[in-house]
């Protein structure tokens, strides 16, 4: 992202993630939230804009306070590989308060958000200082990678069905569904739940087609209505 970039996103102070009871902000005590509040700006980002780079020094970490965002790595020919999306109140980018403090992904808006910019040093002070808070933040990352782990497992051992079945249970758990119960509360490009799934654009969409003559899915332009979750589980389970 350029600096010009950065200099025309809309900027803000906000309470939004350090009084969410939500966030492992509420095991600070009040003086630590005002430190953090000092130390954190919220910022409105337009769909597709980069929070941060792959390979960039890291010197923030990220909570999403509205909207979602993919974590991605960059692969071969300019392709992505989405590792997972995140939701409110999520924390990005807290990998790099225990690595050599570079970031290990990319991060864009898959719509609008507003993400809290958090000093990186300021959470590594309320780590040294609040056990509670250490403790907590630990364990994000330990299941942060059992995730990833399992993620990289389905990817490579799952056969295309299965892992097409397997994100869209993914995109259920993440964001539910819409008033009607069938409609997933997120809309991905095609292209995107194919680099979701690791597989082909072509394939992601032959596979969608499928389910939905299967009356498993049903599509709406860019929206998924799941009609059959019970096949669903069924086809991510057998790979």
């Amino acid at each position: 992202m350029t600096s010009r970039n950065i200099r025309n996103l809309r900027k803000e102070r906000c309470n939004s993630c350090s009084e969410n009871r939500n966030t492992l902000f509420h095991y600070l005590s009040p003086a630590e939230k005002e430190l953090l509040k000092k130390n954190h700006i919220c910022t409105h980002y337009p769909k597709g804009e980069l929070l941060f780079k792959e390979g960039d020094r890291a010197m923030n970490i990220f909570c999403l306070s509205e909207g979602k965002i993919k974590i991605f790595k960059e692969r071969s020919g300019g392709r992505e590989q989405i590792l997972q999306l995140k939701t409110p109140v999520s924390l990005v980018g807290f990998q790099t308060l225990f690595n050599n403090g570079f970031y290990t992904e990319s991060a864009s808006a898959l719509e609008k958000v507003v993400v809290c910019t958090i000093e990186k040093e300021t959470l590594t002070q309320l780590i040294h200082t609040n056990r509670f808070f250490a403790f907590e933040m630990t364990k994000l990352l330990t299941n942060e990678n059992t995730f990833l782990s399992q993620r990289l497992v389905n990817l490579t051992q799952k056969h295309i069905r299965g892992r097409i079945a397997e994100s869209l249970l993914y995109l259920k758990d993440i964001s539910g569904f819409q008033n009607d119960n069938l409609t997933l509360d997120i809309q991905l490009s095609r292209l995107d739940l194919a680099n979701l799934s690791s597989m082909t654009s072509w394939n992601a969409i032959r596979i969608i087609s499928n389910f939905a003559n299967e009356g498993i899915i049903g599509i709406e332009g860019k929206k998924l209505k799941i009609f059959d979750q019970e096949r669903l589980e069924k086809i991510s389970l057998s790979g």
